[in-house]
């Protein structure tokens, strides 16, 4: 295989469910749309949303008329839920055919994925995770410095 490089995996992971395909909501969503969910919990899970997406960040998951049937197949199956969220500098017009009543253009803001939180750290609660950990380390290689004279 000339010219393709494996993937390397960050360590940083999205969770998915045993069982997910089979839930009665994707079922009910369906494949693709079960595919779009997952794309935006991954997002999520990066980039430490707590679950939440603007329209702009969901806007370059996929080409806009297959979001525009996916997202309300998501919606009405429980999975998302429209949200008003802060402008995050993309366009929200994107999707603006999506429907809903929370944009200017009569489309949603943003999605949260619904149930997120039950099964993920809030975006604080990592952060204070992290801060012990740099706090303990610190005070660590202090001791390691002063034990070293």
């Amino acid at each position: 295989m000339t010219g393709r490089r494996r993937p390397t995996w960050s360590g940083s992971y999205s969770k998915v469910p045993h069982g997910f395909f089979e839930w009665p909501q994707v079922l009910e969503a369906g494949d693709r749309a079960a595919l779009l969910l997952i794309r935006m919990s991954e997002f999520a899970s990066r980039n430490e949303t707590d679950g939440q997406l603007s329209a702009g960040q969901v806007a370059t998951m996929g080409h806009w008329k297959r979001l525009a049937v996916d997202l309300p197949k998501l919606a009405e199956a429980g999975l998302i839920e429209p949200v008003s969220t802060p402008y995050d500098g993309h366009t929200h017009g994107v999707i603006g055919v999506i429907g809903g009543s929370y944009g200017p253009d009569n489309s949603p803001d943003g999605w949260q994925i619904v149930g997120w939180l039950d099964g993920h750290k809030t975006r604080a609660q990592i952060d204070e995770i992290r801060e012990k950990r740099r706090s303990a380390g610190s005070r660590g290689g202090q001791a390691k410095a002063a034990n070293a004279c």
